[in-house]
């Protein structure tokens, strides 16, 4: 046998050397190219959204980056790394993601990744076991005009549904403080427990949502009109009936959320007491004192226009206008809105204490004569 010379052998290197660049150029362009013609005319409606999971196992709300009722535990970054692939995947690959998204033919995500931007939303119905992905296409190549975009809805079946039993472990609330502003208009707790004796139902729930703030987890409701109110002659004492607060989105409304309640039982959360009689004490004492005046001005040399222009966003004041009464080491702050009703000009404001604490809101009513004609 010959042997084999030195430019033989120069031709046989340089020869595996460019298979062998042509293999590894092959697969790194491989996944976005993946069948060029197929890829070429790929759309999402070609795309199938499918599970390795034994999803009866799994909440969707658990994978939904708009999640209504819990906290958030997947966002945009988890699709992208879930859905993309740096390599073109093996079954093995395949079958360690949690979620897939491919075409029929194989076509991957990927081949949209150079002409697009890519955006994902998550939505759950844990009623129903179903989650919902929306994939967003941006063409950013497109110079010309609005970018286009394309958009499909995809929906998973067979995660785990839930029912009130399972979900009353995390119905709570956290607190419920008195809303000032709600109570401008009364003069006294015994005003506001009349009033909500003679309401009915719908005002009654008005009327306990314009007094009394209540801080909720996301995943719990207040049924107002089966909650047990009463008063005192300081406090309103509220024993919540608690809802359970569950996403159900649908194709027709992703961010939908409905309620379940117990068949069986009435289900009430502890009582709570909130003292809305401080904040007549401090009415009664010198909030009803508390006047408006002009800085440098007398308020009938000022139009209502000069007023309102003077409004400062960063320290919320009127810089024309001071209230005058206000105890000393108290600080206050004008709402901008100034209201118009009829001949009255009504301005709002509130009072913190030296620690900063909302401790009043009053309001103060002037005739529209009391100010110069514009």
């Amino acid at each position: 046998m010959k042997k084999i010379t030195d430019k033989f052998k120069m031709i046989i290197l340089g020869g595996t050397a460019s298979v062998l660049l042509a293999a590894i150029i092959g697969t790194s362009v491989a996944i976005s190219k993946n069948s060029s013609s197929s890829v070429k005319n790929a759309t999402l409606a070609d795309f199938e959204f499918t599970s390795n999971k034994d999803l009866s196992t799994l909440l969707a709300s658990d994978y939904a980056t708009e999640n209504k009722t819990h906290n958030i535990q997947v966002n945009s970054k988890y699709w992208t790394e879930e859905l993309f692939f740096k390599n073109f995947p093996t079954s093995s690959d395949l079958a360690q993601r949690e979620f897939i998204l491919r075409a029929k033919n194989g076509t991957l995500l990927n081949a949209f990744k150079d002409k697009f931007l890519i955006e994902f939303h998550s939505y759950a119905n844990d009623l129903e076991g179903e989650l919902f992905l929306k994939v967003t296409l941006t063409d950013f190549i497109s110079k010309i005009g609005t970018p286009q975009k394309t958009e499909k809805i995809f929906t998973l079946k067979g995660f785990k549904k839930v029912n009130f039993e399972s979900q009353k472990q995390y119905l709570f609330v956290n607190s419920a403080d008195a809303k000032l502003h709600g109570l401008v208009d009364f003069n006294s707790l015994t005003q506001i427990k009349d009033k909500y004796n003679q309401d009915n139902t719908n005002d009654k729930e008005a009327l306990l949502k314009s007094i009394v703030s209540f801080d909720l987890p996301n995943s719990t409701l207040i049924d107002y009109s089966k909650s047990v109110v009463s008063f005192d002659d300081k406090n309103i004492t509220i024993k919540p009936y608690l809802l359970a607060k569950v996403n159900f989105a649908n194709l027709n409304n992703l961010d939908q959320i409905s309620t379940l309640s117990s068949t069986n039982e009435s289900f009430f959360g502890p009582e709570i007491s909130v003292n809305l009689q401080n904040y007549f004490d401090i009415k009664n004492d010198w909030g009803n004192k508390v006047s408006l005046s002009a800085v440098t001005k007398k308020l009938s040399e000022l139009t209502l226009e000069e007023i309102e222009k003077s409004y400062d966003l960063k320290t919320s004041l009127f810089k024309e206008l001071k209230l005058d009464n206000i105890p000393a080491g108290n600080t206050y702050k004008f709402q901008q809105n100034i209201n118009k009703n009829g001949d009255e000009v009504i301005f709002r404001y509130d009072v913190y204490s030296s620690q900063q604490l909302l401790i009043y809101t009053g309001l103060i009513k002037l005739k529209k004569d009391q100010f110069k004609n514009s």
